[in-house]
């Protein structure tokens, strides 16, 4: 690396098989957005901890089920889509399990809708040769953002987790 970042190393691999990252050798540990695709949560969780420094920290921006309540419908379309998704609590008794400790959780889902408010702004129309083109991209721009915010208001949380060994 250049500059002053010389011990700074991004590494990328299977997160339920850390296959390219020795034990005890990361200090920090970043998962954003992407654990609710993991169909194995403990693997990722167990590897996390074993790749984890003494000393080290992770992060976990997740996508959270609100409950366990079975849908049918919606687990076949969840099942599908590779959606996996945890309660609060199934993550808090894997933090257990695993001998890691929270320093901090925190429910960013208002925040995160919040961030919805000006989603208009998000494709602009010099992006697009044809103007019905633009249109298309607007409405489906516009369907996914009423979905999301419909799911983060009545089936999900958006919670971020840290913490560290002990």
């Amino acid at each position: 690396m250049n500059g002053s970042h010389q011990n700074l190393r991004f590494l990328v691999d299977d997160a339920q098989q850390l296959k390219n990252i020795p034990d005890n050798s990361v200090d920090v540990f970043l998962c954003i957005e992407s654990a609710f695709h993991y169909p194995d949560k403990q693997k990722f969780i167990k590897e996390m901890r074993r790749v984890l420094k003494p000393s080290g920290t992770f992060l976990i921006a997740d996508l959270l089920a609100s409950s366990r309540k079975k849908r049918y419908f919606l687990e076949r379309w969840k099942k599908k889509m590779n959606f996996h998704h945890w309660t609060k609590e199934e993550y808090l008794q894997a933090f257990k399990e695993q001998g890691l400790k929270l320093t901090y959780d925190e429910n960013i889902t208002k925040p995160v809708i919040d961030g919805y408010t000006d989603f208009g702004s998000w494709v602009p129309q010099n992006k697009f040769k044809y103007y019905t083109g633009y249109l298309w991209y607007k409405l489906f721009v516009l369907i996914q953002v009423k979905v999301n915010i419909y799911l983060l208001k009545k089936r999900r949380h958006y919670y971020v987790f840290a913490g560290k060994i002990g």
